[in-house]
């Protein structure tokens, strides 16, 4: 096969992978398009015909001719051949196509694309068991087409993807053609084949009902005014039930909203609480409001009349002790005698002794103060800082005011502090 010449004037469609190499001829692939939209929306079949080749182990597959599948029936899977369908066949392929044999078969399923359905493929694996033997599926409503072929493994049939549409004279077919012209519907007809219409005068008439209300007059869609109808009744519904599911789909983030709100109340309240036991826990450091206040220290208005003892203590402070003394014997007054006159005379007063001067160590220096009120926020070391410019006065505030908790000051509370 070595003299043999692939056909030069080729198109390509999709991609040629290796396997089996499928041509159809031009006239060929019109034809059956035209006899699949010829059909309608009605499955159609036809034989394909041609012949098989072999060159350098490569096969190849020539469709040159095809043949309408008359007399086939239906069958739980679709249109099948029958035998009058065969038999039908075999005359055409003698009176037009003569040395050339059926490679394979053509399946129109106009509206359900080039899918491959389960019965088409056990017929083609049941009738067309040659391993060169294709299946050409088309939608005419589509515009889509492709081919199907056996595996090399012979085990199934799977898509082509692609084939080549080959330009030659061939008369065969084109015999064929004007012999089984095809009926096209109206739809699919060309436009160079419809033939205008005639352009008629028409006068207006008027309406049966002009003379009644119009709210009285009768309504009667026509064709085309019931499938609008019918689409905006369809519509209608649609916009229902998306209405409905929006509605639904509301209320359902109204409950969460609620819940929410609930949640975020919640803790609000919890954070608020929590803002107040922090409040509460910092109360000694700074200064609030608390009725009861401190007791004033007692300063005593005249130094004592005992002896005291003047320490120190750990913490800086001064602590006075007094000292008992022994106090002084009582001075005896003498009896007054009895005069002989009966005029009695004054008893002489007792001279009190003079009570005994303190010693120098038991004279107390009280510093002089100021009155001071607590404002909100204070601490002793703000009011010392505040009026001293230092916090190291803390103590003669403490002293002055006998406080040993530093902590313990309150809002409107009077302190007493050192003169500047």
């Amino acid at each position: 096969m070595r003299d043999f010449e692939l056909p030069s004037n080729v198109r390509q469609i999709g991609t040629i992978a290796d396997g089996l190499k499928i041509y159809m001829e031009d006239y060929v692939c019109t034809y059956l398009k035209q006899y699949a939209e010829a059909g309608g929306h009605t499955e159609r079949l036809a034989f394909l015909i041609g012949k098989e080749m072999v060159i350098d182990g490569q096969r190849y597959v020539f469709i040159s001719g095809a043949v309408q599948g008359k007399y086939s029936a239906p069958d739980e899977g679709g249109e099948v051949f029958t035998d009058k369908s065969c038999a039908y066949c075999e005359e055409q392929i003698k009176a037009y196509f003569p040395g050339l044999s059926v490679v394979g078969w053509m399946q129109s399923q106009p509206g359900f694309g080039v899918f491959l359905s389960p019965a088409a493929a056990d017929y083609h694996m049941s009738r067309f068991t040659d391993a060169c033997n294709v299946l050409f599926l088309l939608d005419s409503e589509e515009r889509v087409n492709t081919f199907y072929a056996w595996d090399d493994s012979l085990s199934g049939i799977s898509e082509a993807s692609g084939y080549f549409v080959y330009y030659d004279k061939n008369p065969q077919m084109q015999s064929y053609m004007a012999d089984n012209k095809l009926v096209m519907p109206r739809a699919f007809e060309p436009a160079a084949m419809v033939k205008p219409a005639r352009v008629k005068k028409i006068t207006p008439q008027p309406e049966p009902d002009s003379g009644r209300p119009y709210a009285e007059r009768e309504y009667t869609p026509a064709g085309d005014g019931r499938r609008v109808v019918n689409m905006l009744i369809g519509l209608s519904a649609v916009l229902v039930i998306v209405c409905f599911v929006m509605g639904a789909g509301l209320v359902q983030n109204d409950g969460r909203i609620a819940k929410l709100e609930k949640e975020l109340t919640s803790l609000n309240a919890t954070y608020a609480y929590l803002v107040s036991q922090i409040r509460t826990a910092g109360e000694p450091v700074f200064a609030a409001q608390d009725p009861t206040p401190a007791p004033e220290p007692h300063i005593p208005s005249e130094p004592p009349t005992d002896s005291t003892v003047v320490t120190e203590t750990p913490d800086g402070l001064a602590a006075i002790t007094a000292s008992p003394e022994p106090s002084p014997e009582p001075t005896l007054e003498p009896t007054p005698t009895p005069s002989p006159t009966p005029t009695p005379e004054p008893t002489p007063e007792a001279t009190p002794e003079p009570e005994p001067e303190p010693t120098p160590e038991a004279v107390i220096d009280v510093p002089e103060y100021e009155i001071y009120m607590v404002q909100q926020g204070d601490s002793l070391m703000k009011i010392s800082e505040t009026l001293y410019g230092t916090m190291g006065r803390v103590d003669e505030i403490m002293a002055l005011n006998n406080m040993t908790d530093p902590d313990k000051i309150f809002f409107g509370k009077e302190l007493r502090v050192p003169k500047q």
